[in-house]
């Protein structure tokens, strides 16, 4: 929900749900280290556009996780439109950093002893800080006046100890979101 907007910005919350990580999804890979369970999150964000003539879109939102892996996520975002862009759709791509705090951190990417001793995996404690860099695509549809659809996608490469993790498989993760969302 957009709380404020002007011709260039807007700002407001969001609720959205965090799809946790259950052991099944990857038996082979997770046994021992223990279900995060789903959970709902609450999320301010904040639109900036620089002008007309330079239309960089500079995003900023900080999500709070309420239970499952806790703690604080954040995403810094610069999107500039692409050609095909119309009144009714609008396509934008750019690069995006995400910082987390420790809290979640150590929740996705560390393993406790106890994990340590029911997994295999070395004990390792994750630290907040920059979690990851990638590149991003966006495009809204609006389907009536006040009602759109919202898909991002982007490419992360996971950055520190989100990286360097025991159980981080691979550095590159694919992100897809969709959102659909009324506005006044």
């Amino acid at each position: 929900m957009n709380i404020l907007r002007g011709e260039d910005y807007r700002a407001g919350v969001a609720l959205g749900y965090d799809l946790g990580r259950p052991v099944s999804d990857d038996p082979s890979h997770l046994n021992g280290l223990g279900n995060i369970s789903a959970a709902p999150f609450i999320k301010l964000y904040e639109s900036y556009v620089i002008s007309k003539q330079f239309p960089l879109d500079l995003r900023a939102d900080v999500r709070r996780i309420v239970g499952g892996a806790g703690g604080l996520l954040g995403d810094l975002q610069a999107f500039m439109p692409l050609p095909g862009s119309s009144k009714t759709l609008f396509m934008l791509a750019g690069p995006s950093i995400t910082f987390s705090d420790h809290q979640y951190t150590q929740k996705v990417f560390g393993v406790s002893d106890t994990q340590a001793a029911a997994s295999g995996y070395r004990g390792y404690n994750a630290h907040g800080g920059l979690t990851a860099a990638g590149l991003g695509f966006s495009a809204t549809h609006f389907i009536t006046h006040g009602w759109l659809i919202n898909a991002d996608v982007a490419v992360n490469r996971l950055l520190g100890s989100a990286s360097d993790s025991p159980i981080t498989q691979s550095s590159f993760q694919g992100i897809v979101e969709l959102t659909t969302a009324y506005q006044w």
